[in-house]
């Protein structure tokens, strides 16, 4: 999921802080979610996802790359 959230973010043009004051989520939470693949709850999927403007599944299928 962190590089599909790293990925997906890039491409928006939102940093980590813009990110985190749009979901309540801390930029520190963000970068450990995208660097560690931090595992996540539902809730801060969807809070993400909702930021992103995504459907929450785009954060979680791996890319074909990635396998």
């Amino acid at each position: 999921m962190g590089v599909n959230l790293a990925r997906i973010r890039a491409v928006k043009g939102l940093t980590q802080r813009e990110l985190a004051a749009a979901t309540g989520i801390s930029q520190e939470h963000i970068a450990h979610i995208e660097s560690k693949g931090r595992n996540v709850t539902i809730g801060t999927i969807d809070a993400l996802a909702r930021a992103l403007g995504v459907d929450p599944l785009d954060l979680l299928t791996p890319l074909e790359d990635d396998s």
